[in-house]
């Protein structure tokens, strides 16, 4: 079961005290009512009531308490009092007299320790203030004598600070000095460098100067000895072309005759086979008229195998313009002309000439190219036979033009080269 709290709590003291009290103040209360029906009197001065703190009230309290006794004992003593206090009513007024003076006394006793706690207090206060005051009197004292330290000790600090500046003013002077003298030592010794350099440059153009006049010199040399060479060859080449001309004629008219030969089986056959008449017609008219043209293109061609170099091989055996009457001769120049690259150097250069032979299959496809003139600069000679391989397929060989690859398998085409110009 819950216990209940009282209105005092777990102090039950407080609570027997304030009985206590409750039955001393009706005793009380019940004498003075008895005295002051049958003699009234007046009392002289109210009691003094002073107000004590809680810390106070509690000591009291506690001191009161210690003098009380059990409820059950102080309620047994209270009746026995108020017993006395209904015999003896007189009693009991002398006992409040002498308590009333007890208390006063007590009361005037407090007073005094009051008034001697709180002289005390301002003497306490009296001294402290003195002790502050001293000891801010030596803290000014110590702060004077920080400050006055301070002082001397930043006067030291800026002696220190000048005189270091002083030094380093005469160092960094001095440093100047010597970077001075260095540096006119360094200019000194740049001027006679650069005095060594031109003079060395000086001998150096003079020696270059002297090895460009031997270089001449010995290029001339060179010259006028490449000159003799080229001219001693370009004979031997005039006579080897002299004789290979003859030779080409010698073989053209072996060709002529061959061609001839062939045109004539060619001709005897077609008139076997086909035995129309118009046929053998066309074809007679077409061998006379080749025969004809053969002819002419021969004595030209012995009659060229006495010029210069210079002159072109042709189209083979039977001549230029009869070649070209049976070929495409256009489109073989143009394929080659833009196909050709000469070098640039070489563009503008007079007097190079190389001839080419060309060999080509009956669907073109060139098979063969060989240099027989050369032009005496063999980059020249090089980017010609280029042009020729990178211009393959050529156009085909036509049907009339195919009996003169009977023997060989491939026709022969002579080329001129020229820086800018490719014809036959």
């Amino acid at each position: 079961m819950k216990k209940r709290n009282s209105i005092f709590g777990e102090n039950w003291f407080l609570g027997v005290f304030l009985a206590v009290l409750l039955h001393i103040l009706v005793a009380l209360l019940a004498l003075f009512s008895s005295k002051l029906w049958k003699n009234p009197f007046h009392i002289a001065a109210p009691y003094n009531v002073r107000i004590v703190s809680p810390n106070e009230l509690s000591r009291i309290t506690g001191e009161m308490g210690e003098k009380a006794k059990t409820p059950p004992e102080a309620t047994k003593e209270h009746s026995k009092e108020h017993e006395k206090t209904q015999e003896k009513p007189s009693d009991d007024a002398q006992r409040i007299e002498e308590l009333k003076k007890k208390e006063e006394a007590k009361k005037a006793e407090e007073q005094k320790k009051i008034e001697e706690a709180k002289k005390a207090e301002e003497n306490k206060k009296i001294e402290e203030a003195k002790k502050a005051e001293e000891q801010k009197k030596i803290e000014e004292t110590r702060k004077a004598e920080e400050a006055k330290k301070v002082e001397e000790q930043k006067k030291i600090e800026e002696a220190k600070k000048t005189e270091e500046a002083k030094i380093a003013l005469e160092r960094k002077k001095e440093e100047e000095r010597k970077k001075a003298e260095e540096q006119k030592k360094i200019e000194e010794a740049k001027k006679a460098e650069e005095q060594k350099k031109i003079e060395e440059a000086k001998k150096a153009e003079l020696a270059k100067k002297a090895e460009e006049q031997k270089k001449i010199e010995e290029a001339k040399k060179a010259d006028e000895l490449k000159k003799k060479e080229e001219a001693k060859k370009a004979e031997e080449a005039k006579k080897a072309e002299e004789a290979r001309k003859a030779e080409e004629a010698k073989k053209a008219e072996l060709a002529k005759k061959a061609e001839e030969d062939a045109l004539n089986k060619k001709l005897q056959a077609i008139k076997n086979k086909a035995g129309e008449k118009e046929a053998q017609e066309n074809l007679s008219k077409k061998l006379a008229n080749l025969k004809e043209k053969h002819g002419e293109s021969t004595n030209g061609h012995e009659k060229a195998a006495g010029d210069t170099k210079e002159k072109s091989r042709g189209a083979g055996p039977i001549g230029q313009d009869l070649f070209c009457k049976f070929y495409n001769c256009n489109e073989l120049i143009d394929k080659i002309q833009s196909n050709w690259r000469p070098p640039e150097q070489l563009i503008d250069q007079k007097g190079l000439h190389c001839l080419l032979v060309i060999k080509i299959k009956d669907d073109g496809a060139v098979i063969g190219v060989d240099v027989e003139k050369k032009s005496g600069n063999s980059i020249f000679d090089l980017s010609a036979v280029k042009a020729v391989k990178s211009s393959s397929p050529l156009p085909p060989v036509t049907k009339d033009l195919k009996t003169l690859m009977k023997d060989t398998g491939y026709l022969e085409i002579g080329l001129n080269f020229k820086p800018g110009d490719v014809g036959f």
